[in-house]
């Protein structure tokens, strides 16, 4: 029996040797199979980017199917124009009016689901010491947008004829650059989002003046979309389908008890107090998140030309070429 025990043992390790083998050789093609997705994210370090960025750390994309890589942009036609020039292969969010003016110029873009019912998440600001204590304190003032057709650009025009006054609009950025402009004094009032926004009046150093939500006209209106190119959803259709299935999970996930993960990664990626992140969380309801319908499109469409974006709304024939969805939630 001792002489065969060294030829059972060899035996052994051959065999598995081979399992191992043959576990590489299955995980190796396992990952050929994997469908690059280029995605270009707007504002990173606000919530609806960062729940995109839980996909892919957690693995939601990669149980699709996917390898998703990404590049970032500061929003409204920034993003448009990463997919209409084929940069990327899908962006998200951005801006529903963006991406309704973006078509009816001829980009050839289509928006495959909803990413943010409302703006929860935007509000603008005055430093602490400001005279600025009212909306109609505005009038004459220098108020802060981020990018032409963005959302904070719709914001600020609704408000504006909401409360019928005219202010000096100033093209900003990003958040924390518009941050900057505020406390130099270049902008009178700043726009902000959750998290990255909080820490400063968490500490007292800037006031909330108004929030997106304050928009009347906004609201009920789905201001941001996740959209893709005509010609990558005419060749890769599953595979948009699949990154929409991936975010479907993902916002699941979250709202049965992980939203503190959420709350860190916003902590860690916008360099906050995790506090601060956690504040964040409490301001999105997982309904803010539905995917389908598209809701207030109507109202957005008509809202992109009384605010100079169009010349004329889109026709009911150029709405549904527009909007392609690709997968409809359960839930």
């Amino acid at each position: 029996m001792r002489r065969h025990k060294p030829l059972a043992t060899a035996a052994l390790a051959s065999a598995l040797v081979a399992a191992l083998l043959a576990t590489l050789v299955a995980g190796t093609a396992t990952a050929q199979t994997l469908d690059a997705v280029r995605v270009a994210i707007s504002q990173r370090g606000t919530w609806d980017p960062t729940i995109t960025l839980l996909a892919d750390k957690h693995g939601f994309f990669r149980n699709e199917g996917i390898q998703a890589s990404f590049s970032f942009t500061a929003g409204g036609a920034e993003t448009v124009q990463a997919i209409a020039t084929g940069s990327v292969d899908v962006a998200t969010p951005t801006s529903t009016h963006a991406a309704l003016a973006a078509f009816a110029k001829g980009a050839p873009i289509r928006i495959i689901g909803a990413r943010m019912l409302g703006s929860p998440d935007l509000f603008w600001y005055v430093k602490a010491d400001s005279p600025i204590r009212r909306i109609e304190d505005i009038a004459g003032k220098a108020l802060a947008y981020s990018r032409p057709a963005s959302v904070s650009y719709m914001v600020v025009l609704a408000m504006l004829e909401q409360h019928k006054l005219q202010a000096r609009l100033v093209q900003t950025g990003a958040v924390t650059a518009t941050r900057t402009m505020v406390m130099t004094g270049q902008v009178d009032i700043g726009w902000s989002s959750v998290p990255i926004g909080l820490e400063p009046v968490m500490k007292g150093e800037v006031r909330v003046l108004f929030r997106a939500d304050d928009a009347k006209d906004l609201a009920g209106v789905a201001s941001r979309v996740t959209i893709t190119g005509a010609d990558y959803l005419r060749t890769r259709r599953d595979v948009a389908r699949r990154f929409m299935v991936a975010h479907e999970k993902v916002i699941d996930w979250l709202y049965a008890g992980n939203l503190d993960e959420a709350a860190k990664l916003l902590a860690e990626d916008s360099k906050i107090d995790p506090a601060a992140g956690r504040e964040a969380a409490k301001f999105f309801r997982k309904d803010h998140h539905a995917m389908v319908p598209i809701r207030g499109l109507d109202r957005a469409n008509a809202q992109a030309v009384e605010q100079g974006l169009m010349k004329e709304p889109l026709t009911p024939a150029q709405l549904a070429e527009l909007v392609d969805i690709v997968h409809t939630p359960k839930n």
